[in-house]
């Protein structure tokens, strides 16, 4: 990786250094000897010959714990390194915040900073084809915008939640501005930046476009979970399937949103305790990514779960989202009036329509896809990034002012 990746635009206004993950030997070792003990697990009807609604397979669960056992973290360390990494440390209402991300700088002026948000159960690892992409296709001197990915609050190599206080999207949004703002892109100095996200990173890109310094979000995932009297009859048929799906998704998925929701420090205990625990609840997320080897996905991230002990630190939005005790200051913007670009991909958990998201924000681009699914960046990484890249370019066209 040329250094020239790793050149900041403008000075810092905050302590950063360069960060490059590392798991000790000894945690790797205990691991593996977890893994080779595992505890007795008992088969019944809904793991072996249930539906696929019910949870991961006993099968899938002695598959994986195989495959784990000789699983190489290096690996995955390398293939995070493959990108410049940094820790900055970011002041937001009274709490300095160690923020890991990756980050491509370019070299031209006119660059447009962009800020991609991740997900539950994810990482920055979602990411690593994306960026990839642009290393093949760009130098430094040549990329059009600065591409920058952390690790959420509670998540990877980032602080974890206060204690102090609860923990939201909000939070976490006010912190990212904070952070794009203290490395020169703010927009009283002339420039600013624009965000995107999918999954509970959407909800922080979204909760984003209500800071001054961002220019626009893009999306894709915009839930209308539990949405009552939406307009099925006006959809066309390729709209009125994705609600199905949407639907569908609701009735049957959501039985780990109650729980994170509800009884966040219960999940928490459970994770933090056991590897097949953590192996099962998040697997049975990662499985269904639409990639040529999801066991070796879900190993990927798991693992880098378990050696950051973020399996609880990282619950947050789901109790401030949907918990019994939300604040009216979390709640998501009704009304979304910056500009905003929207990607429907045909089989995401929940592909809200076009006609939709119209209603509920200034969407000044969007576009259906036939096909892709809830871990986009990683499935189709050129196909979001070229999405991610209209959008910009359509909402930031005079760029010399960046």
């Amino acid at each position: 990786m040329p250094q020239t990746w790793s050149t900041f635009p403008h000075r810092p206004q905050f302590p950063i250094h360069p960060f490059v993950p590392w798991v000790s030997d000894g945690d790797i070792d205990d691991l593996k000897a977890r893994l080779f003990t595992p505890p007795k697990r008992a088969q019944t009807w809904d793991n072996v010959n249930g539906p696929a609604s019910l949870g991961v397979r006993h099968a899938w669960v002695d598959e994986a714990v195989k495959r784990w056992q000789v699983f190489d973290w290096r690996t995955v360390e390398a293939e995070i390194a493959q990108f410049p990494g940094f820790r900055a440390y970011v002041d937001f209402e009274g709490h300095t915040y160690a923020v890991h991300f990756l980050a491509l700088w370019s070299q031209k002026p006119d660059a447009v900073p962009i800020v991609m948000s991740h997900g539950w159960p994810g990482s920055v690892l979602e990411f690593t084809p994306l960026l990839k992409h642009l290393t093949e296709t760009y130098a430094p001197a040549t990329l059009p915008y600065h591409v920058l990915v952390p690790s959420l609050i509670g998540y990877g190599w980032s602080s974890p939640p206060p204690l102090d206080r609860p923990f939201s999207s909000r939070d976490n949004a006010g912190i990212w501005d904070a952070l794009m703002r203290g490395l020169g892109f703010s927009k009283d100095k002339g420039r600013g930046y624009l965000a995107q996200g999918g999954d509970i990173g959407s909800f922080v890109t979204r909760q984003l476009s209500q800071h001054e310094s961002c220019l626009g979000i893009h999306l894709n995932f915009y839930p209308l979970l539990k949405s009552k009297n939406l307009k099925m009859a006006d959809l066309d048929a390729v709209d009125q399937q994705a609600m199905k799906r949407a639907q569908t998704w609701e009735a049957v998925g959501l039985g780990y949103l109650v729980e994170h929701a509800t009884k966040p420090g219960t999940i928490g205990a459970v994770l933090e305790s056991s590897p097949l625990a953590s192996l099962a609840w998040i697997g049975e997320k990662l499985m269904h990514a639409r990639v040529p080897d999801p066991i070796e996905f879900v190993l990927k991230e798991v693992s880098l779960y378990w050696f950051t002990n973020t399996q609880a630190t990282c619950l947050w939005e789901y109790r401030a989202g949907w918990g019994p005790d939300k604040r009216p200051q979390d709640a998501m913007p009704a009304y979304i009036s910056k500009p905003m670009g929207y990607s429907q991909f045909a089989l995401e958990i929940y592909p809200t329509p076009i006609s939709m998201v119209k209603e509920r924000a200034n969407v000044v681009w969007a576009k259906r896809h036939a096909d892709g699914g809830h871990f986009i960046a990683l499935e189709q990484p050129v196909t979001l990034w070229k999405d991610v890249a209209a959008f910009a370019d359509q909402v930031v066209p005079a760029k010399s002012k960046l």
